[in-house]
């Protein structure tokens, strides 16, 4: 009943919002499994989906609001409202042609904002308060540095859904460069769906705690982090360095009581220094992004692979894109992506990554047609290990000016060894699925 209200008020948000510059949109969407021998997994979900992209801007100041709902008919635990975006956000300076900000909302909503008058800006402070989503990333499946946001992983492992983060930031920009300083005061925590779910990686996770710097467990995500990025843009080229003190979501260990058996999820405070670039060379383009993970002094915990406690190591990945026009007026885009950690043993290297030593390859399609055609292919595979494989097939439409369908296939190949301590993505071998949306906008 409760999740059914939340829904409600998300659909009538949409209807609210309709006077802000805006996209939203409503949809349905079917999954269905292939079958296993396990009754008490569920093989199939129908869902209602929403989403609210909406802001309002008036001169210096603006707020920003963008949110995701989901309704499952077959498995509430999937049911939630993930607010990606809620923020205000002020800019100190003189008028100015367009920030940052506003071009990613542009490209996000296909409306160009005319609030600004053109004028060029000779400084810009901006403040920001309230839940966010960063994107520091350009690569399509591996992003190292891009670490953040928490993440929910519903569907996809190598790019999923991310959640906002509670942010108080000030940022300084120039003409080629910007200072932003974070404060975090709270850590949000992923979301792994339950035993129940055929994408369920760690099995009966009982709870999730945070451990600090001095051993303390806590179950509360109230703790204070802080963040530092500085960033140049230049014609041809970007790059950026981070300084995060933050409670690290993406690599955590999973404690086995001896006992019961039980679960837990253990999420460690680290001091993070990344580091990303893109350049532009012959018309393609080229990314690299890597981030170094420093933990404290913490106890061992007894995982499924044995004692184990978080150690210090750094993860690399390089990626580039090239786009080519062809006779037929369609356009064909190629992907490469590697991506390796360093500094770990293989064994513990699997139990806090589901990728290691991956590359992903891929191709996509645009028709170029009034329905906005456009078929994507894509592969990951584990160079260290034969039997690790991910292929995936997405083909998308427009069928009427306001709805579009979309279809997605995607296969796990990932054969478990004889040996007993399989890594979490051989837990999902043979876990495939298709995946059917259609999408409308209101």
């Amino acid at each position: 009943m409760k999740q059914t209200f939340i829904f409600s008020l998300f659909l009538l948000s949409t209807t609210l919002l309709a006077k802000w510059d805006s996209k939203n949109n409503l949809g349905l969407e079917l999954r269905e499994f292939n079958e296993n021998q396990d009754e008490s997994q569920i093989e199939r979900n129908i869902a209602l989906t929403g989403q609210i992209n909406s802001k309002y801007q008036q001169r210096h100041s603006s707020v920003h609001i963008k949110a995701n709902a989901l309704f499952d008919f077959y498995d509430t635990n999937r049911n939630r409202l993930n607010i990606q975006n809620l923020y205000y956000q002020n800019l100190f300076s003189s008028y100015t042609s367009e920030t940052e900000d506003d071009q990613l909302f542009e490209d996000e909503i296909g409306i160009e904002l005319d609030s600004i008058e053109p004028e060029t800006f000779k400084k810009n402070v901006s403040f920001v308060f309230g839940f966010r989503v960063y994107e520091w990333t350009n690569n399509k499946k591996f992003s190292p540095a891009d670490t953040i946001n928490a993440h929910i992983f519903d569907e996809t492992f190598e790019n999923p859904e991310k959640k906002g983060e509670f942010t108080i930031s000030l940022a300084r920009q120039w003409k080629n460069a910007k200072l932003t300083g974070f404060l975090l005061p709270r850590a949000e925590l992923p979301f792994h769906p339950k035993p129940h779910s055929r994408l369920s990686l760690y099995g009966p996770t009982e709870t999730s705690l945070i451990v600090k710097n001095n051993n303390n467990l806590a179950n509360e995500q109230s703790t204070l982090q802080s963040g530092l990025r500085y960033e140049y843009f230049g014609k041809l080229k970007y790059f950026s360095f981070h300084f995060l003190q933050h409670i690290d979501t993406e690599a955590p260990l999973f404690a086995v009581d001896e006992q019961t058996s039980a679960i837990t999820a253990l999420y460690f405070e680290t001091n993070e220094l990344g580091f990303t670039s893109q350049f532009e060379w012959n018309k393609y383009q080229f990314n690299i992004e890597a981030v170094h993970k420093s933990y404290y002094d913490y106890d061992l915990v007894s995982t499924a692979i044995g004692q184990l406690a978080p150690k210090n190591h750094t993860l690399i990945s390089l990626g580039s894109h090239g786009q080519f026009n062809l006779k037929s007026k369609k356009t064909l885009s190629a992907f490469a992506e590697l991506q390796k950690v360093l500094g770990l043993s293989k064994e513990q290297s699997a139990e806090q990554y589901l990728f290691q030593s991956d590359v992903y390859l891929g191709l996509k399609l645009d028709f170029n047609n009034q329905k906005e055609t456009a078929l994507t292919f894509g592969a990951i595979k584990d160079f260290e290990k034969d039997s690790e494989n991910i292929f995936e097939l997405d083909l998308s439409t427009r069928i009427s000016k306001k709805m579009r369908l979309s279809s997605l296939i995607r296969l796990i190949d990932a054969t478990p060894k004889r040996d007993p301590n399989i890594s979490p993505l051989q837990r999902l071998h043979n876990t495939n699925f298709l995946k059917i949306s259609i999408i409308s906008n209101i």
